[in-house]
């Protein structure tokens, strides 16, 4: 899912989501900008890319590497290092990811959201926490596109209540943020 390759490579930790047929929500925490190491970067490249894709990326670095142009792999590696924790280039690479990969199976062209994302910072409280995330569980059925949240698999809640172990994984690393919550020994 495209969303879940741009979250891997961006270092962004998604909570929950819903994402509908002309807009999209989510729930994310961006971590402080750090450091990322050429091993974790490559990681996160083939996480974004997929390993097709990301061979040939690795083979134009080797051609540049060969012809003594390693400046423009460094450059290269900051222009995506630059990309990594920063909330607009997240959702930037969700949306082009996402936008590719639904034209390529629907033989579509052109964007499918409009205009820029807009994000509102959240206080930590479990309150605020809770009641973003119980409106973006309830996007679909308020859309109509489901009767129920639990069946929509477009969402995050939906999606888990599925089987989708990430899913499952995103609504307790909240539960954890939110409530404190230990996994049971």
């Amino acid at each position: 899912m495209a969303l879940r390759h741009a979250a891997a490579f961006s270092g962004v930790e998604l909570y929950t989501f819903a994402i509908m047929s002309n807009h999209f929500h989510l729930l994310v925490r961006v971590p402080r900008k750090r450091e990322v190491p050429d091993a974790e970067l490559l990681r996160r490249m083939e996480a974004l890319y997929g390993t097709p894709r990301f061979r040939k990326v690795l083979e134009k670095w080797e051609k540049w590497t060969e012809k003594k142009q390693d400046w423009r792999v460094l450059d290269e590696k900051a222009r995506l290092r630059a990309r990594m924790y920063d909330l607009s280039q997240f959702c930037k690479t969700f949306k082009e990811a996402y936008t590719q990969d639904y034209n390529r199976r629907h033989g579509n062209t052109g964007t499918i959201w409009e205009g820029r994302f807009k994000s509102i910072l959240l206080e930590g409280s479990w309150r605020a926490m809770m009641t973003v995330a119980g409106y973006i569980h309830l996007n679909p059925v308020r859309a109509k596109m489901v009767e129920n949240a639990e069946d929509a698999k477009n969402a995050g809640y939906g999606a888990a209540c599925q089987g989708d172990t990430r899913a499952q994984a995103g609504l307790l690393a909240l539960a954890k943020k939110v409530y404190g919550v230990k996994e049971a020994s």
